[in-house]
């Protein structure tokens, strides 16, 4: 048990084990996160869905958002003013969310 668990050292022996093959100032590194590229994806790969779900016709017929505005920070976002990424994927997630589990149900 005392190697569970050591002086708030959590894994001791797995440590321990792969200090033998990763040097010691990466392994006790704080944990870092990492970035995943949403820009990239929502100008190349998500483009086509992005145009479907925050289409006019599909808003209007949604009645959810004001979709004047949806279609201002779609087009701002296409036209180069990255600041709208954040905005552009939560809403391309709720869209997508809603059309799989709130059209299903109505």
């Amino acid at each position: 048990m005392c190697y569970k668990y050591y002086n708030g050292n959590k894994k001791l022996i797995l440590k321990e084990i792969v200090h033998q093959y990763v040097p010691k100032k990466m392994m006790d590194r704080p944990k870092i996160g990492f970035g995943i590229p949403v820009r990239s994806w929502l100008q190349k790969d998500l483009k086509p869905q992005v145009y479907m779900y925050l289409d006019e016709k599909y808003l209007l017929n949604q009645n959810i958002f004001n979709e004047q505005r949806i279609l201002q920070i779609k087009n701002s976002f296409y036209q180069g003013r990255m600041e709208w990424t954040d905005k552009i994927w939560n809403l391309l997630m709720f869209q997508m969310w809603f059309d799989k589990w709130m059209k299903s149900s109505n």
